[in-house]
């Protein structure tokens, strides 16, 4: 796989073939959620790649309350929130402003773009920090919420609103560096939903 460029503006052309999720609902049902999500995915042999679209966003109005929402933690204000793992896991958060809350120690690189109705985070998480679930080291849990004026949104239903059980989650095999989503996690997925 070919890393796309992580600096200057998102262009989606330089995300083809990329593993696209869209499918958000409201976080503890199978109501579709009101804004738009779309996370993008690409991985080499070190990076997991991902370029997350939030939609229906009015920037401006959020970057209104910028100076009374310094202090609040990132993961209380609208944004993005990804785990992957299970029993140990890995947590990034960004919200509005582009802050990063992350709970590991590692760097990451980040780029955030604001436009008048969207919000692009684009990171790079290094393969190493991704826990697996199964010996071949090939799959792992993830889930993904957005936070909104609407509410809290999610890739994968959670009933118990508790971001932090890894239970309820979708799994991602990271087959090669071409495809990280494949008919075996498609069919999982399908198996976990019905």
């Amino acid at each position: 796989g070919k890393a796309p460029p992580m600096d200057g503006k998102f262009d989606p052309g330089d995300w083809m073939g990329a593993l696209e999720l869209e499918n958000f609902n409201k976080m503890d049902s199978r109501e579709p959620a009101k804004e738009k999500t779309v996370l993008r995915f690409l991985r080499d042999p070190e990076n997991l790649y991902v370029a997350a679209v939030l939609e229906d966003e009015d920037v401006p109005a959020l970057m209104k309350k910028e100076a009374a929402d310094r202090n609040m933690e990132p993961w209380r204000l609208n944004g993005i929130e990804m785990f992957f793992g299970e029993k140990s896991f890995s947590q990034i958060v960004f919200d509005y402003m582009g802050r990063l809350y992350k709970n590991f120690d590692d760097p990451l690189f980040t780029k955030v773009n604001h436009r008048k109705d969207a919000i692009v985070f684009r990171c790079a998480i290094p393969l190493r920090l991704i826990p697996r679930m199964n010996a071949s080291g090939k799959m792992t849990k993830a889930n993904f919420y957005r936070k909104s004026a609407s509410g809290v949104s999610s890739w994968r239903r959670n009933d118990n609103r508790n971001f932090l059980d890894m239970t309820q989650t979708g799994i991602l095999l990271f087959d090669t560096p071409e495809n990280i989503l494949s008919e075996a996690a498609s069919e999982s997925l399908r198996r976990i939903d019905s």
